[in-house]
């Protein structure tokens, strides 16, 4: 053991932890090493997050526009009735920023359980909407993930995320 002035000096460098700073290139290689995975794992969240989004917010908007069509069973577009008050208003305002390439069918489902599209049989559902009947309002949208490995996992055009809800007409 080596002295200086009397104190015991260590004959290994490191072992002096205080002055050390050898463990600070460790620590930033395997910080680099892991962040790419850290990133990863958050944009899979926010994409989950976005997802789940924009699902709640097509289920209000089915929600919004069947709870309307139990009130107005035939104003059903802004060709019925001016916006806002038509189904189909109330059905795409509701999902907010989700509500590009919406696509909203609204159907009426009479007692018996014959169903009449309102877009396809327009004469159908005008005699179906009374009260008693039920109305359907489903939406749908393609969802795209902004995550590149999760986008690469997903059909090219994304993923298509639909609700729909049922209510009696009043």
């Amino acid at each position: 053991m080596n002295t200086l002035r009397g104190k015991a000096k260590p004959t290994c460098p490191a072992a002096d932890v205080r002055g050390s700073t050898r463990g600070g290139g460790q620590a930033l290689v395997e910080f680099a090493v892991v962040l790419p995975f850290l990133l990863l794992i958050m944009l899979i969240i926010i994409d989950f997050g976005r997802a789940l989004y924009i699902y709640t917010a097509l289920q209000n908007g089915a929600r919004e526009g069947a709870r309307f069509g139990t009130v107005h069973p035939t104003w059903i577009s802004s060709a019925d009735n001016p916006d806002p008050d038509n189904i189909d208003y109330r059905t795409s305002s509701e999902p907010g920023s989700a509500s590009n390439g919406l696509a909203i069918q609204v159907t009426c489902i009479a007692p018996g359980g014959a169903t009449f599209d309102a877009a396809t049989n327009r004469a159908g559902y005008l005699t179906c909407a009374v009260s008693g009947s039920r109305v359907e309002v489903g939406v749908r949208t393609r969802f795209q993930a902004i995550t590149p490995v999760i986008g690469n996992l997903l059909p090219s055009g994304g993923i298509t995320l639909a609700a729909r809800t049922v209510m009696t007409i009043e």
